[in-house]
C-alpha cells in the first residue's frame, strides 16, 4: 500500500507505507484513515527536503523499530554508520531544512542525525563563526563586550 503526500510546495509524492511510516505523523494519519486514499498534506516540509527524508526512509526501512530508552547520546554518537554520515553531509540550508521537518514528521533517528551534522557544523567554531553560520547578529556593544571580558575571563 503507498501512501500520498503533498510538500507545502503542493509536489506529490507516492511512498510506501512502510518507509513512510517511520514517521510518527505519517503512522498516526494512516492509522486514522484506515479506508481512503486521503493524501497527507506536510505544510511545513518542502519538495526538496521530503526527497532527502525519504532517501534516507529507504535506506533504514529494514531497521528495527526506534526505542527512546535504546538509544543514549553516547551509544548514538559512536554509532553512526558511514551512509549516515555522508547522509547528513549537505549544505547548511538543507541540514537545517532536514532537521526541522525530522521534527515536525517525528523521525526521531533522523532527528537525532540532524542534530550530530549540526554539531559537526559548529565544532570547533568560534561565537562570531557559529552566529555567522546560523545568520544571528551580534547583539552586544563593544561596551557591553568589554565589561563580559573584565567580569568572565577567558577560559584556558
Amino acid at each position: 500500500m503507498a501512501i500520498k503526500l503533498i510538500t507545502s510546495d503542493n509536489q506529490e509524492f507516492v511512498v510506501d507505507d512502510k518507509i513512510a511510516a517511520q514517521s510518527e505523523l505519517v503512522e498516526t494519519f494512516l492509522a486514522e484513515h484506515k479506508e481512503g486514499d486521503d493524501p497527507l498534506h506536510l505544510t511545513n516540509v518542502d519538495g526538496e527536503t521530503l526527497k532527502k527524508i525519504i532517501e534516507y526512509c529507504e535506506h533504514h526501512k529494514d531497521d528495527k523499530p526506534y526505542a527512546d530508552e535504546y538509544y543514549d547520546a553516547c551509544e548514538l554518537a559512536a554509532a553512526t554508520d558511514p551512509w549516515d554520515e555522508e547522509f547528513i553531509n549537505v549544505e547548511h540550508n538543507m541540514l537545517f531544512n532536514i532537521l526541522i521537518s525530522a521534527n515536525y514528521m517525528i523521525i526521531k533517528p533522523l532527528l537525532n542525525l540532524g542534530c550530530k551534522g549540526v554539531a559537526n557544523v559548529i565544532k570547533g567554531k568560534s561565537s562570531d563563526e557559529i552566529r555567522k553560520i546560523f545568520g544571528i547578529e551580534e547583539d552586544f556593544t563593544e561596551e557591553d563586550k568589554e565589561q563580559i571580558r573584565k567580569e568572565q575571563p577567558p577560559l584556558e
